[in-house]
This record gives structure tokens, C-alpha cells and sequence, in this order.
């Protein structure tokens, strides 16, 4: 089983293109769309968090202060 991503990113162009290449690594990945979202399922043991910075709403930087 691969590392666990949680990959956060609001542009479905961009959320489909990592999520395609993950899928070639065997890494085992989850999404978010906002920050909110993340927060919520951030601790569920993920080895790595991709955090898009400029988001609407909760941007990445204050969902890190989160």
C-alpha cells in the first residue's frame, strides 16, 4: 500500500491532473476542495498534505493556522 496524500485544490483541472499522476505512483490520495473541507479530514494520518494557497473562502495559509 502506498503513502496516504491528501491533496487540497479548488481548480478541478489541477485536482484531476495530480490525482492521475498519483494513480502512477500507487500513492493512496483523498481530496479536498476547500479548506474547510481539509480541516475536517486532515487527521486521518496522512503522510503528506498538498495545500493550494489561494482558495476562496479558508485560504491554504489559514487553514495551516487551523
Amino acid at each position: 500500500m502506498g503513502k496516504k496524500v491528501l491533496l487540497v485544490e479548488d481548480e478541478p483541472l489541477l485536482l484531476e491532473m495530480y490525482q492521475e499522476r498519483f494513480k502512477e505512483e500507487d500513492l493512496v490520495f483523498d481530496y479536498a476542495k476547500s479548506g474547510e473541507e481539509a480541516l475536517k479530514k486532515a487527521d486521518s494520518g496522512f503522510d503528506l498534505i498538498l495545500l493550494d494557497i489561494l482558495m476562496p473562502g479558508m485560504n491554504g495559509l489559514k487553514s495551516c493556522d487551523g
